[in-house]
Formats: structure tokens, sequence, C-alpha cells
């Protein structure tokens, strides 16, 4: 198989800056690019220190404090930009994101259906509309609850004249009898590895299946049509400056395509990481700066014989990188090897689902699979980004992983899990503490319905566990998993604790707002080796920043979801702007 390598471009030199004059040179240094003053800016230090104004040259941080002390390091080229008392917080790091092509010209997208009565309309409609022998593919939103979703007879009477299938979130493809005949599956049909086939209380296939080992099949029939390379790449773009217009100054991609291949077992719709890299090679001062996360699939998403050919294949893939965890500079870079061990929307739990009693989640990736890739992995010298989103999920990922430390030996590997959603037993999590193995998790899955209707109980109050974490003195960075892309909503859910239907689910694990917004930005930052030069606002780090339209800090944190943000810096450079700025030019000196 031939793989086209990935190509970045690295960094420069570092300049180092000094705001007074050189004596010894008999010369000065000019004054600041850009000084912004009269804001609340909250730095995010080790103290949490709120200062009037921040001085930036060559994109970083030269000086913060007062209105009276900085703008006296102005010369006459200084821009003077002047908040007008405004919050400012250092730029988001979203630790956990995604980026899409987008669906083929043949996929409907309905993401924007709310509810029942409008499906059914959609459907039957694609139905009367669609071409003899084609099939109707749909995406949904994340939002729904299975006990809202169609099952295969309500597709059938809806949609009689065409093979149909749905995609319900990330982890449910919902299809009718047509789709299920030429895909050859019938109620003799076992679960594969890696997956389920719902069945109802007579045996009989609903139409309902979970996670990509049952979607194999289906897959195999469908009429593939993806976007041509020029539109997905301005769907990429689009996507960067939503997250610009959130606040977001750095983003930790959470899998894309490592090579240019078109694939959907594979990579569904990831765009490749060329694709990126050519994105950036124009565009990067008003786009986010982005950790590219290399995803590979050892598991039984792919392959029926994970623990031999699975871990061939994905071991051949990460020889043939010629880089590794690191490597690029701070606009784009490539970060953690992405690997998925457990599926359903709670994922692999030791407790059987609420609204699936014979069903555990799945298990994606079996644990030896998972030690020989990984191990193979860190003596490349990349990072681990592990997708673990049940407890039992968790607790074979750290057993996993204290192997693999056993045998290299002590350092700085910062590897981390991917969600916890499930919160594991306390011998579990001191056991990550003391690994120093850390987690992104999504605080805004107290909003995710899918996973709510899993839990029950303890289980359910403890859904998405935030307080627990931090106390257990494992390091947390925030993501969103793009549901939605906004972090002021996750913080709001960090120290809320509030569904959208206005439900409080688990207070206990609510954190406090400088928690929050820590994770949301420093605790990020750590996730990626980017804590020395982003994540606070403090001098010789990248004067990424955005200006909030609100005091995130003395509102009701209940309008902490209402706030907007006004403005995007990243660089000391404005990348997105709601309004008009004041601005002026420096003192002179």
């Amino acid at each position: 198989m031939h793989f086209r390598l990935i190509v970045l471009h690295c960094a420069a030199a570092l300049l180092v800056l000094c705001a007074r004059p050189c004596a010894a040179l008999g010369v000065q240094n000019p004054g600041p690019a850009i000084i912004y003053f009269n804001g609340k800016i909250v730095t995010v230090d080790s103290a949490f220190h709120i200062v009037q104004a921040v001085a930036v040259y060559d994109g970083k941080i030269v000086n913060r404090g007062d209105n009276d002390q900085v703008k006296g390091l102005a010369d006459r080229a200084t821009r003077l930009i002047d908040l007008h008392g405004k919050t400012v917080l250092p730029g988001f790091y979203d630790a956990h994101v995604h980026l899409r092509i987008g669906p083929g010209p043949d996929v409907l997208d309905w993401r924007a259906v709310k509810s029942r009565e409008v499906l059914d309309q959609v459907l039957r409609d694609a139905d009367a509309n669609a071409k003899s022998s084609a099939w109707i593919q749909g995406i949904l939103g994340f939002e729904w609850s299975e006990k809202n979703l169609p099952d295969r007879w309500i597709l059938d009477r809806l949609a009689p004249n065409h093979p149909v299938v749905v995609m319900a979130g990330a982890h449910l493809m919902l299809v009718n009898t047509a789709a299920l005949r030429l895909a050859g599956l019938d109620d003799s049909t076992p679960d594969p590895p890696g997956g389920k086939m719902v069945r109802n209380a007579a045996g009989h296939l609903n139409g309902w299946l979970l996670d990509a080992a049952s979607w194999r099949p289906i897959w195999a029939r469908l009429p593939w049509v993806f976007p041509d390379t020029e539109t997905a790449m301005r769907v990429v773009e689009a996507q960067l400056k939503l997250w610009v217009s959130k606040g977001i100054t750095s983003a930790n991609v959470a899998g894309v395509r490592a090579y240019d291949r078109e694939d959907p077992y594979r990579y569904f719709d990831m765009p490749a990481m060329g694709w990126i890299q050519q994105l950036y090679t124009s565009s990067a001062p008003t786009l986010p700066r982005l950790t590219l996360q290399a995803r590979l699939y050892p598991g039984f998403e792919e392959h029926t014989d994970p623990n031999t050919e699975g871990v061939q294949t994905s071991i051949k893939e990460l020889e043939a990188f010629g880089v590794h965890t690191g490597f690029g500079n701070d606009r784009l870079k490539v970060g953690a090897v992405k690997l998925s061990l457990d599926g359903g929307d709670a994922g692999w739990t030791t407790a059987a689902y609420h609204n699936h009693e014979d069903y555990h989640g799945a298990v994606r990736i079996p644990e030896q699979a998972l030690y020989e890739v990984a191990k193979r992995a860190k003596q490349l010298g990349w990072q681990l980004g592990i997708h673990a989103m049940g407890d039992a999920a968790v607790e074979e990922t750290v057993n996993v992983l204290a192997r693999i430390y056993q045998d290299l030996g002590p350092g700085d590997y910062r590897d981390y899990i991917h969600h916890v959603a499930v919160l594991p037993k306390p011998e579990v999590l001191h056991r990550m503490a003391a690994l120093h193995i850390a987690v992104c998790s999504q605080p805004n899955f107290v909003t995710f319905k899918p996973l709510l209707d899993a839990l029950e109980g303890e289980r359910l109050q403890h859904v998405s566990p935030q307080r627990s974490l931090l106390a257990a003195g494992i390091r947390v960075g925030y993501g969103s998993d793009s549901v939605p892309y906004d972090p002021l909503f996750g913080i709001w859910s960090a120290v809320t604790r509030t569904g959208i239907d206005g439900e409080i689910t688990g207070p206990e694990e609510r954190v406090t707002l400088e928690q929050a917004i820590r994770a949301y930005t420093l605790g990020a930052a750590f996730l990626t080796f980017d804590e020395q030069t982003r994540g606070s606002l403090e001098v010789g780090k990248l004067a990424d920043m955005v200006v909030l339209d609100r005091d995130i800090l003395s509102i009701p944190k209940a309008q902490i979801k209402d706030v907007h943000v006004e403005m995007t810096i990243i660089g000391g450079q404005i990348a997105y702007s709601a309004g008009p700025r004041n601005e002026t030019s420096g003192n002179t000196r």
C-alpha cells in the first residue's frame, strides 16, 4: 500500500525581546506593536491575576499590568486598542473537536430536524422524490433520544419504495427492511464483535445497528459519493472560521485522515492532513492554531481479526509517517495518536445500559491489540489520546498504559483519555493520578440525551464527572466534541450541570468558574505540551485572547451560556470582531 507522507513546515527561530533601551548597544528597541488597554483581563496565571492592559510584540505578550504602566511603553508606531472595560480571557483551547468534510451530495442533511413529526414528513418526501432504486441516506443531530426514533417497520411505512439508512448521532444507524435485505442481514445474523444489532422482544432485528462493526454490511452496499476536494476544503475552512467566532484560538482535532485516501470504512467524512496543511499555507493568521491527532483503527471497526491483521496494519501506518507528536509549529502540528477503545453512547460499562438491559457498550479494540499498537506508538515518539467513555473501558486503558510505562520506563508521556463519561471506581482514579494520565473531558455531555438515557441512579448523577476527577488529582482539559462548538456553553455546563431541558444532573460534580475557565484554557494546553506558550496571558506567551460582551466573573452562572464573543485575538492580531473597535496610534517618546 502506498502512503502519501505528511509534510509540515517547522517553525523558524525565537525572537528575544526587551521593552527597555539596550544601553550596551546604544540603541532603543521599538515599543510594543499593539497595546490592548482599559480591560478586565483575566490572566489565568497561577494566582488568577486580573490586569488592565497587555503589550504585544511579534505575536507574544511582552508586558502586562495597569493602563498607565503598559501604555507608557508605546511609541509612535504602537497601535492602541481600547477594550472599553470588557472582560478578556485567554483564547479558548478546545481539546476535543472534529473537522468534517460534510456529507456527500447524495446524503440528506436532517440535523436541523428536531421532532418526530417533521422527521416522518422528510422521510415521506425523500421516498417520493428519490430516483428509482436509489438509497435514501440521511443524517440527524446528536440530541435524539432512542424513544423518539423510528424502527425499521416505521421506516418501511414512511419510505416503502427505497432502502433507507439514517445516521442518528455517532453510534446508531437506522435502516429499513430493504436495506437489511440488500446487506444480507436477517434475524439469524449474530452480533459482530464490537457491535450490536438491536432486536425486539420476539428476537427480530428492529433496524437499529450500534457501532461501526455492525454497519460494515450496510457500508459495503452503499453507493459512496464524497464531496470533491475543493468543496471539502471550503467546508473545513468555514468550520475553522466558526471556531474563531466562538473564541477558539487553539484546537486539538480528535482524529483526521493521515493519508489522502477515499475509504469510507476507515475515514468516513474526516479531512486529510494534507488538505488542512494546504489551508494553513495561506490563511494561517486568521485561523485557530491546530494540533492534529492521527486516527488509527486497529480494532473491530475495520478488522475481523484485530489482534493480528488490525495490529499489523496500524503499526505499518505508524512506521510510514516518518514524523511523530510535536512535529510542526505553533500554527499547525502533529499531536497524539487517536485510538477508540469503546463504542456506544455511554461506552463500555461495567453495568448494563439503562435503555438496553443486555448491552454494556462495545469493545472496539481488544486489550492485546491496544497494548501492541499503543506500545509501538510510544516507541516511535507518539503521545496517546485514547477514547474511553465507559468505566470498564477507562479501567482497561489504565491497565494497558501501566504495562507500557513499566516496559518503557519513566517519562513525560502526557497520555490522556478522551471523555471518561462514566465515573470509574475510586481506585482507578487514584491510579490514573499516580500514572499522570490526564483526561480530556466534555462537561457539555450533561446535555447529551443519548448518554443520559443509558445511565441511571448514581451513574447518571456522576455522568461526565468533573469535580471527582479534580479531587483525585487528575489533570483535566476541556473540549466540546463539537456538541456544540462553544466553550462558553461548556463552561456553563461545568459550573451549573444543567441540561437543555433545564434539569440539573449531579450537582455534586459542579466545579468553580475559575476551574472551568482554567480547564478550557491552560488545562487544554497542557494536554498538547503547550502550557509554556499558551493557555494563560503571561509575559513570553502567545497573545491569544478572547473579548466577551459581558463580565463572565460577575453575572449569574445561569447566564454564562448567553455570553457572546466580541473579539478573538490570535498572536495579537484581531482574527474576528463582532463590531467596530476603538483604535489610536501610540505615544511619542
